[in-house]
């Protein structure tokens, strides 16, 4: 239980030992009069599920009248929370005003007072002294809200990622090294941010945040290597600037010249002490969620996207060779492997216009990495997937050792972009000879490409999809494979790059998902291959089903798919997914039972969200009936997650709420059951 020496531990260092007790037990006391207060409100709520809501009606009556007919008691109390509210707002602002703090501390309590009204934005930075620390708290408050509401509350999302802009606008590139990192580091906080915001909701206001933000780090980046600063080393923060000028076609052609000139030892043999101390060999630039990084402080992947947009292959692959010489610092010895690599420079090509000579660079890539090109292409748009590290980019949360760092210019990819790397993807698959590989990778793509765009309209709001073209062809392919050819052994990866699972080949393209054999992000993490659940609405809306789905075997992918969803409907601001609409949950639970599919697989999963989402709607009749189709035998594998344990917690939650819900409905024996 938090105690004020506790809470004072966390106050700045530099006020004294009394002042900070002194300080913390006043928050103590206004934490416990909040607790006391919510508490309150839960005691109607026991009352009413204790005696019902028509037996104590009189009394609650009674008790409003005689309260609200006295003023003076009405007052007294209106003063009361009239003062509390104003306590709370000073310590908002006081911890607003700590640079030390991680937003995740102060930024909830300020937008728990948006949300009451007890505040606003100007007032919040206002109220905050130090110019950076404006920023830090803008960008911070703009991140919790696209985080949590992805695309609402727009009009909130908005003002604070105007004033963020406003206030980075007024920051010059200082002299003093120190100051000239916590810039950088600011603008990128705010990339990401607004990155982020864009890619949710698509409007134009938002992307002139994105447009502005990457004019501004182009503009600190030349001004940066241009003085090269003596003491300045803090080549993260310049990498990322360098990489969002990039990304967003801000440099023009001669800038990307100049900066080549500067930094690259193919255009100049003469460097200077600041680049040979900065690019040493040894230096690593560390990206992602581990310690695999690129040798020379990320010197030659910068370059390979300098060369990518004056659209000079040769040089690239020139920059290519030095990359794959030293791959000792990443897994397994693989440059492929890494969060950052040869998919990301493709990308520059697209983004600068110079296509025609991608298929030179990609050639000359796969034949250093002995692979075939339609493998690059696919594992290039699989990277536009959205996992959980994409959200680590951000300032916000500590946990976890703190922010993660890498270039997002495919994970924040137009759909132009997409639509065009898949379109060289399929390219690449028709050239290959055998129709029985050709129709079935044409299939998985398909699938795939669809459940990509899905996912995209999904997650921001968007209701009318236009995949079902893409689905039905997809299955359409699916259909010429010979059966012998589909269930052909496959060995794939299973939750994460070293761990391997044995699969018909059918299953890729029965997995109701998007599904790849390759691990599609940064090794070590985990993939969780739930993203829409629109491939299966498709099946389901043209009676497809059993067509597809012939054996009891093929239906336990579906408790593959349940399990990965689960995991990302534990943490939802963390994975950036949304819940299954429930329509199609029941849709597909009535389509299962009717194959008797509990009797090979485990739906235990698929009926606690139901029945849940039944009880929110008062359902409560039909929350009963798929509580009853639970298999208690079958329940812990629920609880069986062993690499992140709050998933765990959250299998736990889902069964004590169906066991509250069952007991409120006087079904107890169920509730003993579970």
């Amino acid at each position: 239980m938090p105690n004020a020496y506790w809470i004072a531990r966390y106050l700045p260092e530099d006020i004294e030992q009394e002042k900070k007790l002194t300080k913390a037990k006043q928050a103590l006391s206004n934490s416990q009069e909040f607790l006391k207060r919510s508490a309150r409100k839960h005691v109607v709520t026991r009352t009413i599920m204790r005696y019902g809501p028509k037996r104590i009606a009189a009394v609650l009556a009674l008790i409003a009248v005689l309260t609200l007919s006295s003023f003076a008691v009405r007052d007294y109390f209106q003063k009361q929370n009239g003062n509390v509210l104003k306590s709370i707002k000073e310590q908002t602002f006081e911890l607003a005003n700590e640079p030390k703090l991680s937003p995740e501390f102060p930024v909830p309590v300020i937008t728990e007072q948006l949300i009451l009204g007890n505040l606003t934005i100007p007032e919040v930075i206002d109220a905050v002294k130090d110019p950076r620390q404006k920023i830090k708290i803008a960008t911070g408050i703009a991140t919790q809200l696209v985080m949590q509401g992805r695309y609402e509350p727009k009009k909130e999302i908005l003002q604070s990622l105007t004033i963020a802009d406003s206030l980075l606008e007024q920051l010059i590139v200082p002299n003093n090294s120190k100051e000239i990192s916590e810039g950088l580091k600011l603008i990128h906080d705010f990339s990401v941010t607004a990155g982020l915001a864009y890619y949710f909701n698509q409007d134009e206001s938002l992307n002139s945040f994105v447009i502005h933000n990457a004019k501004r780090s182009a503009h600190w980046v030349m001004q940066i290597l241009k003085k090269q600063p003596e003491d300045f080393t803090d080549i993260q923060n310049l990498s990322l600037a360098l990489d969002n000028g990039i990304n967003h076609k801000v440099f023009s052609l001669e800038e990307i010249n100049r900066l080549l000139e500067i930094l690259s030892p193919f255009e100049n043999a003469v460097r200077t002490p600041w680049l040979e101390k900065n690019y040493q060999r040894n230096n690593i630039l560390v990206r992602g969620f581990f310690i695999y990084g690129l040798r020379f402080n990320g010197l030659y992947q910068d370059l390979a996207y300098l060369y990518a947009a004056a659209g000079k292959p040769e040089q690239v692959l020139q920059c290519m060779d030095t990359l794959l010489q030293y791959q000792d610092n990443f897994y397994q010895n693989d440059y492929a492997t890494y969060i950052e690599n040869a998919a990301n420079i493709a990308a520059v090509f697209y983004t600068y216009g110079t296509t025609n000579h991608l298929n030179d660079f990609v050639q000359g890539y796969c034949k250093q990495k002995n692979i075939n090109t339609a493998e690059f292409y696919n594992r290039l748009v699989s990277r536009a997937l959205i996992d959980f590290p994409v959200r680590s980019n951000t300032n916000f949360y500590t946990g976890g050792g703190g922010q993660r760092f890498s270039n997002l210019n495919l994970k924040f990819s137009s759909d132009e972009m997409l639509s065009f790397f898949l379109a060289k993807l399929k390219e690449e698959i028709l050239k290959i000879k055998d129709s029985n590989e050709r129709n079935f990778n044409l299939a998985v793509i398909l699938k795939n490409e669809g459940t990509l765009y899905d996912y995209r309209k999904e997650i921001r709001g968007i209701g009318e999809t236009k995949t079902d073209p893409l689905y039905k062809e997809a299955i359409e392919y699916y259909q010429q494979v010979p059966k012998d050819y589909l269930n052909q052994s496959l060995s794939i990866v299973g939750t994460s790059g070293a761990d391997l699972i044995t699969v018909p080949r059918k299953f890729l393209f029965l997995y109701p998902d998007y599904r790849v054999p390759f691990y599609p992000f940064e090794p070590r993490l985990l993939a969780e291959f739930y993203n829409s659940p629109a491939f299966i609405g498709y099946v389901l809306d043209h009676n497809l089903f059993d067509t597809l789905y012939e054996s009891a075997d093929d239906l336990r992918y579906f408790e593959l798919w349940l399990l990965d969803y689960q995991v990302v409907m534990s943490s939802r601001d963390r994975t950036l997914h949304d819940p299954m609409p429930p329509t199609i949950m029941d849709r597909l639970a009535s389509k299962l039972e009717e194959r008797k599919a509990n009797q090979s697989a485990d739906l235990n999963i698929l009926y606690l969200h139901l029945s849940d989402q039944a009880f929110n709607q008062n359902k409560a009749k039909k929350g009963i009936e798929y509580l009853q189709k639970i298999q208690t035998d079958k329940l812990l594998n629920a609880f069986q997650y062993k690499l992140v344990d709050f998933v765990n917690t959250y299998s736990l939650e889902l069964v004590g709420i169906a066991i509250a819900n069952l007991t409120i409905n006087n079904q107890f024996d169920l509730a003993y059951s579970l």
